[in-house]
């Protein structure tokens, strides 16, 4: 009977953590299969993808004591204390990690909201306005299903006075790098304040004017930049399970997913639609009078938020469902928030790897 319980609790929802806590309430046999050391490492092995969360609003980038709101995408309120500081934004979100900027001490600063733990950059520069970062983890084959605690990197992008550059952090060195730089700032602008994306062993960053990408090779230390689509509002995501570059739209109340072509004739680039996917039948309750708008993705799914007058939608590009997941607001942009969190029913905090 136990084993045939123990599977049961394994396929608890994820992204509803306080299922777990409800659970451990039935009967004491069921708590003590909760309370098991193990059970953290065997249910993220069962589930395999981290559960979203809930995503963080960035409401305005530099209008003086705005913070990032936390929306939760679960039934229970959120369980994470937001940092402390006068006036922050929070740059990137990848690993269970957020990059956060703070205006008040002009630092950055990698936050896990699952444990609480913030580490302070050191020995950086000063930051200038436009500045922009990615935070990954920095473990070797890490399949990312619980990795609080381990070490990180942080690639920070700036504009420089010939163009672009990047410079690495290691949290296990406390180290920068040498920095990466691509010549011709006249071409490529500056860098959109904007998450990043992840492709295997790349990060992608947008650049303003909104038509060129940034693409930082990881093991190569180097700097390339790519053509994005011209003339229209799009959002990065990953095209295909070979790595491929993308680009969401939507146009005419339709989301179009946009992919890189190369022609072998004249050695040409550009970007096709792939397909498109009518957006009004996924809302049949909440009627749009103003353009649907691409604002956000949970990287390494097929899930993106949608944010119309109806409200902050969550689509699933495979299943081609969507769910409200929260209130239409105006804000600068959204970043999605992965974790398994796996209360210790034990201590009444999280349980880590």
């Amino acid at each position: 009977m136990e084993d045939i319980v123990k599977e049961i609790l394994l396929r608890l929802p994820p992204e509803e953590p306080a299922y777990l806590i409800h659970a451990a309430l039935v009967c004491k046999s069921w708590r003590r299969v909760l309370s098991d050391a193990g059970f953290p490492r065997r249910y993220r092995e069962f589930h395999r993808t981290p559960p979203l969360l809930g995503y963080f609003l960035n409401l305005s980038y530099n209008a003086p004591g705005t913070v990032p709101r936390f929306v939760p995408t679960t039934s229970a309120a959120s369980p994470f204390t937001p940092p402390v500081f006068a006036h922050w934004w929070a740059l990137d979100c990848r690993h269970g990690r957020v990059l956060i900027r703070t205006f008040d001490t002009r630092g950055l600063i990698v936050w896990d909201p699952v444990t609480g733990d913030q580490h302070q950059l050191l020995g950086q520069t000063h930051l200038n306005t436009d500045d922009t970062g990615a935070v990954l983890c920095a473990v070797d084959g890490c399949d990312h299903l619980g990795c609080h605690g381990g070490p990180f990197r942080v690639v920070l992008v700036r504009k420089s006075y010939t163009g672009m550059s990047a410079r690495v952090y290691s949290s296990e060195t406390l180290e920068w790098s040498s920095q990466a730089c691509i010549d011709s700032v006249n071409l490529y602008g500056k860098p959109r304040v904007n998450p990043s994306l992840l492709i295997k062993d790349a990060l992608y960053f947008t650049l303003e004017p909104g038509f060129r990408v940034l693409k930082y090779d990881l093991s190569r230390h180097s700097l390339s930049v790519i053509k994005a689509p011209r003339g229209i509002q799009t959002m990065m995501v990953e095209y295909n399970q070979d790595g491929g570059l993308g680009f969401l739209a939507v146009l005419d109340d339709n989301l179009c997913m946009l992919s890189r072509f190369s022609s072998t004739a004249d050695g040409m680039t550009g970007w096709i639609l792939q397909w498109a996917l009518e957006l009004a039948p996924l809302f049949p309750d909440h009627h749009s009078s103003s353009p649907r708008e691409v604002v956000g993705l949970v990287e390494g799914t097929d899930k993106t938020f949608i944010n119309s007058n109806g409200g902050m939608f969550a689509v699933d590009l495979k299943s081609r469902q969507a769910k409200k997941v929260g209130d239409e607001e105006a804000m600068y942009n959204v970043l999605s928030f992965t974790s398994f969190y796996i209360p210790d029913l034990a201590k009444g905090r999280p349980s880590l790897p």
